[in-house]
């Protein structure tokens, strides 16, 4: 999974040049595939775009490219409230969210 800004400074961010890591691991830790998905043989990778307030609480979470499934598409954007809080970031935080089962 690999997270981007748009916006802000030099480093694309605004912010620490290592936020953006900083947020795409938090995200990968906080993923939980959802049960009805794996039950089902669901995969996909839903794009999420959200901004980060003063306090680091993601702000209007939206997909911007679905996944093809709403139960994944609901839980990327569970993930990234359940991620929080962030390091403070200016402009828009991009983050593709990977649903794969195991083989």
């Amino acid at each position: 999974m690999a997270a981007r800004t748009s916006g802000g400074g030099p480093d694309g961010g605004g912010g620490h040049p290592d936020a953006v890591g900083i947020i795409r691991a938090a995200i990968e830790r906080a993923k939980s595939y959802p049960y009805l998905a794996r039950k089902r043989g669901i995969e996909g990778t839903a794009t999420a775009a959200f901004t980060i307030n003063k306090t680091g609480r993601p702000e209007n979470i939206r997909i911007i490219r679905s996944s093809g499934s709403d139960i994944l598409d609901t839980a990327a954007m569970e993930t990234i409230r359940r991620a929080a809080p962030f390091p403070a970031v200016n402009g828009v935080i991009e983050a593709p969210i990977v649903f794969r089962l195991e083989k």
